[in-house]
Order: C-alpha cells, then sequence, then structure tokens
C-alpha cells in the first residue's frame, strides 16, 4: 500500500508515505516552510526579495532559522542554499 502511493508523490514538493509515518510533525512543516517560499516567489512577481525579507525577519528572532528556511526554499526562482 505504502509503495503504490509513493509512486504518486510529487518528490519536488511532497515527502514519500513512509517519511510522512516516521516523522510526520517535521515533515508536515517542512512542506508548510517550503510551499511558504513557493507562495512568496509568486506574489513577488517571480522574484525573491519577499523571501529574503521574511528570511531577515525570521531571523532576527531566531539565527538558527536560517539554515531551515534557506535549505527547504533550494530551488525556488533563483534561490540556491
Amino acid at each position: 500500500m505504502v509503495d503504490r502511493l509513493d509512486q504518486h508523490a510529487d518528490r519536488r514538493t511532497c515527502s514519500s508515505v513512509e517519511e510522512l509515518i516516521d516523522n510526520p510533525v517535521g515533515q508536515s512543516c517542512s512542506f508548510g516552510i517550503r510551499r511558504l517560499g513557493e507562495r512568496l516567489h509568486e506574489l513577488d512577481e517571480a522574484r525573491t526579495q519577499l523571501m529574503s525579507d521574511v528570511m531577515d525577519r525570521v531571523c532576527k528572532k531566531n539565527h538558527a532559522w536560517a539554515d531551515v528556511l534557506d535549505k527547504q526554499w533550494h530551488g525556488i526562482g533563483d534561490w540556491v542554499a
């Protein structure tokens, strides 16, 4: 059953079913962060300025989030981790 569901997973935006079962909270957070970056990129007309602004704002509160956002946003537009 898990193998059948994995065949339909979009590798760019969705984890495998097995990964979701093993770590549902972490995988959901990763997916949400990725989707946030994609949406900011869309709203910013394919630029990354809004993404940078959000990164700056978030990192003022906690610098550790920079690596998390950077990793999840890699490949959105010209964003490179």
